[in-house]
């Protein structure tokens, strides 16, 4: 028998839900939320302690309803956009299997981990300031191993709602028009309301065929991986290796990232940075692969200083045709591929989220953020390397990323030449680039004090 606490609780005599979280955030390492409504206010309750939680490396991942209008849009998009191992995913009906008319979203699952430790908080507590804070609200909490029966189902329904097709990551237009529907119509609009239920729906509907035939943005990504570190065996473009830069991911000392004192008090252990960095790229990868039914990749041999991913690709697929072009038109070298050009699917998308994948791609595998990357004036950049066997694929690179993010010339720049012998590189204020080009999660933290530090102390 698996040993476990379980304990009923209520908030008759005090706001239970909203301590048992806060103290939650600062015990665990692991956090996923799965709730029917969420609001902003409850996010701010909790700030300071889910800040902390990412700065420890937490890892967060948050699943709401949308069909009703009750998750907040300013929530939606706080959490789209939190610095850190955060990620947010909003309900659209089930499915898999398909949704049964009228049948709501409707969990309140709060799920915490740190190795084997697990605990569960589940009862009616939605994420809003009303289920944590001032309604009469009771449920249960279970404090158990990895091996106990409750633990196992809870995970299980976590996973299958979280990969379910219905549960999206939610676009820059799909947030646009789910703000100004929840605008005009107001939460909890009632289904009844036909116009409510029409215009959502399309909403939905359109948002949940754009995930399953979206195909550019990628075979834009795993382009920009290749194009980073790609490794062939016999040339098998179906069947292939994707290695990161052995380089050291962070800078520092011992394996570690010097907290300098000015800029940030964040770090993280090399070792830690590639296993996160391993993990959140190929669950980003495999997000576009099996919603495509393309492919599959799965983590490969770790290091303290690199990391790989496995990708099968179906060789009758659009993706696999497409890097196989790729890869014909650049060189294969001992096994490793060097790109001669930017390929065709990123270079004509400018400004669109199919660059903005490409170059996620390569700066997850060739990309470096650290406080050794200052200039003269010191300024903090972001730095990405380029073999001198690419050199006119580096060029067109750097054109793409002036296009992309509207970058100042002196703002960026080639550097090649004199103890460049080995590799080029593409050096960019860290303040002129968006983080949503950071996949990694300890970066786009580093990312967001580097831009602040920046900002701060040069003027533009």
């Amino acid at each position: 028998m698996c040993a476990q606490a379980v304990r009923f609780v209520h908030t008759l005599d005090e706001p239970v839900f909203l301590r048992l979280l806060q103290k939650s955030f600062d015990e665990f390492d692991e956090c996923r939320i799965s709730v029917a409504y969420a609001s902003y206010h409850a996010f701010a309750e909790l700030r300071k302690n889910i800040s902390s939680f990412l700065r420890r490396n937490g890892s967060l991942k948050f699943l709401a309803d949308v069909q009703r209008l009750f998750t907040d849009p300013d929530l939606i998009e706080e959490l789209a956009t939190e610095p850190g191992d955060c990620e947010c995913k909003v309900y659209c009906g089930l499915q898999n299997p398909p949704a049964v008319p009228g049948r709501a979203f409707h969990p309140k699952l709060y799920l915490f981990r740190s190795g084997r430790r697990f605990r569960v908080i589940v009862g009616s507590a939605n994420f809003t300031v009303g289920g944590l804070d001032k309604n009469i609200e009771a449920g249960a909490v279970v404090d158990a191993d990895g091996r106990n029966p409750f633990i196992t189902d809870a995970l299980t329904f976590w996973q299958r709602t979280w990969q379910d097709e219905g549960a999206i990551y939610p676009t820059g237009p799909f947030l646009e028009k789910y703000r100004d529907a929840s605008r005009r119509f107001g939460r909890g609009a009632s289904q009844r309301e036909q116009k409510f239920a029409d215009e959502v729906g399309v909403i939905i509907a359109a948002e949940v065929a754009r995930n399953r035939s979206e195909r550019g943005v990628g075979v834009a990504y795993l382009l920009g991986l290749i194009a980073g570190g790609g490794w062939f065996s016999k040339a098998d473009s179906n069947s292939f290796r994707i290695r990161f830069s052995s380089r050291e991911r962070v800078h520092g000392d011992v394996r570690g990232l010097i907290a300098a004192p000015e800029i940030t008090s964040y770090s993280i252990k090399q070792d830690d940075a590639i296993s996160s960095d391993g993990r959140r790229i190929c669950e980003y990868l495999n997000t576009f692969l099996h919603a495509s039914k393309q492919g599959t990749a799965t983590s490969g041999k770790s290091t303290a200083y690199s990391f790989s991913l496995d990708v099968c690709l179906d060789s009758t697929s659009i993706t696999a045709r497409q890097v196989k072009e790729f890869v014909a038109s650049g060189e294969i070298n001992r096994k490793r591929f060097y790109p001669d050009h930017v390929p065709g699917v990123a270079g004509k998308g400018v400004g669109s989220d199919v660059t903005l994948a490409f170059l996620k791609g390569y700066f997850d595998t060739r990309g470096r953020l650290s406080v050794a990357d200052r200039i003269p004036d010191n300024r903090l950049r972001i730095a990405m390397s380029v073999s001198p066997r690419a050199d006119r694929f580096g060029r067109e690179l750097l054109a793409l990323l002036k296009k992309q993010f509207r970058i100042a010339p002196e703002r960026c720049n080639y550097l090649e030449g004199p103890g460049r012998q080995r590799e080029t590189m593409i050096r960019i204020d860290a303040d002129a680039v968006p983080g949503a080009l950071f996949t990694s999660a300890w970066q786009s933290i580093l990312h967001q004090e580097f831009s602040d530090f920046n900002k701060t102390h040069f003027a533009q």
